[in-house]
């Protein structure tokens, strides 16, 4: 039987490439569609799966706690960004790689603890359902961050990288849930919190703003109905 890290490692790997996949064939379509569409594909998985599983893990008191560090949190790196210089071919391929780099950041916090829970608690004779379920759960993600990265310009070789750092995190959460055996529910849905707060953010003040200012409001709602529609479908009906 496989370590449950190495599934975890392939299965995060697999999903995150699909969604890579599934990018390289959007970044054809109009720019305010692909914003527009993966902010609807990050406020279904924060609504429809994050949370509950937050309010499940942490509750009401540890989701405010989580969520008001994570808003704190991602307005620092924020700050940080704006005083990095990204040097592309076009200021609009800077913010491209902006996102980037706050989408990866978000994933890379949200992996851990995610590792961490399947480590610990997952039967390794459910790993073939655990499988599917990992890879489901992470082809919006691969959406979401490689749409940016490919409209910046970058290939294959980027994916390729980026996979890796989204994947380290939660092949080495397994890892130490597997071998500790963590159960602490209220850090890791602090953890979790953090994550949806960053990705949320990111969402609605970076993604969104810049859709909107490429097409109408009404267009824009529509593309984003379309994405959470996506992940309804992939998470609610799987």
């Amino acid at each position: 039987m496989l370590p449950i890290w190495l599934i975890s490692a392939v299965a995060c790997g697999t999903g995150i490439g699909l969604g890579g996949l599934f990018a390289w064939f959007l970044k054809g379509c109009k720019v305010s569609f692909v914003f527009a569409y993966s902010t609807g594909l990050i406020l279904g998985m924060a609504a429809l799966e994050m949370i509950p599983d937050s309010l499940q893990l942490g509750g009401g008191l540890i989701f405010i706690l989580g969520v008001t560090a994570g808003v704190l949190l991602f307005w620092y790196i924020h700050h940080l960004i704006d005083h990095i210089t990204i040097i592309t071919r076009s200021p609009k391929q800077d913010l491209f790689m902006r996102t980037v780099i706050l989408l990866t950041a978000g994933m890379f916090v949200h992996n851990f603890p995610m590792g961490v829970v399947l480590g610990t608690d997952m039967d390794q004779e459910l790993w073939t359902v655990m499988l599917v379920t990992l890879i489901v759960h992470n082809i919006p993600e691969g959406i979401i961050i490689f749409t940016p990265l490919f409209l910046a310009g970058y290939g294959i070789g980027a994916l390729m990288l980026f996979t890796g750092v989204i994947v380290f995190p939660i092949a080495l959460g397994s890892l130490i849930g597997g071998v500790f055996h963590i159960t602490i529910p209220y850090v890791l849905a602090f953890i979790l919190n953090i994550t949806i707060a960053i990705m949320v953010m990111i969402a609605v003040c970076e993604i969104f703003v810049h859709a909107l200012k490429e097409s109408s409001l009404s267009i824009c709602i529509l593309s984003g109905a379309v994405g959470f529609g996506s992940v309804y479908f992939l998470f609610v009906l799987q």
